[in-house]
């Protein structure tokens, strides 16, 4: 499949979400947030993006995360990720809670397009200290891409991640 058809096909099927100019929307890619080894990228800007992120979130802004998220090439683990950065994962929980968020998946992600992964890896926790688990991003919906619809004017704007452009993945 060509790539113009590959993207045609995103676009298509993708949810709109309106916004206007009022509307307040962060959009972050390529977070790679990884299991806390030498190899976590994300890890030494960790701070730097939960202030961020704590900033958007207290301004009421909407999070739109378009792909690679989460290091799942390296890591084979997602609760080793999100154990490493339980802090960040609560915060973005919150975005979700409030109907603020919308995750896309990525290459480096692409088995949150899995409907099983996302119930068994991102509606719920294990809190080993509660000893039960704890809802995180209940009922969410992973998207492969999502349009920006413009309440007034109807303009879209297409939201992917880009990895349907290469052959490589």
């Amino acid at each position: 499949m060509s790539t113009l058809k590959r993207i045609s096909k995103v676009y298509k099927t993708a949810e709109a979400i309106p916004f206007d100019d009022s509307s307040r929307i962060i959009i972050m890619s390529d977070v790679h947030r990884g299991d806390g080894s030498k190899a976590d990228n994300f890890l030494m800007n960790e701070h730097l993006y939960f202030s961020a992120l704590t900033h958007y979130y207290n301004e009421n802004y909407t999070y739109i995360e378009i792909g690679d998220g989460d290091e799942l090439w390296e890591n084979k683990g997602f609760p080793d990720i999100l154990a490493t950065h339980l802090k960040t994962f609560l915060l973005l929980a919150k975005f979700s809670k409030e109907g603020r968020l919308s995750l896309i998946y990525g290459n480096h992600d692409i088995v949150k397009s899995k409907e099983d992964f996302v119930k068994n890896n991102l509606y719920q926790y294990f809190d080993q200290k509660e000893n039960k688990y704890i809802p995180l991003f209940e009922n969410i919906k992973l998207h492969e891409g999502l349009v920006l619809r413009h309440r007034v004017s109807g303009h879209k704007i297409l939201l992917i991640h880009g990895h349907q452009a290469s052959f490589l993945d």
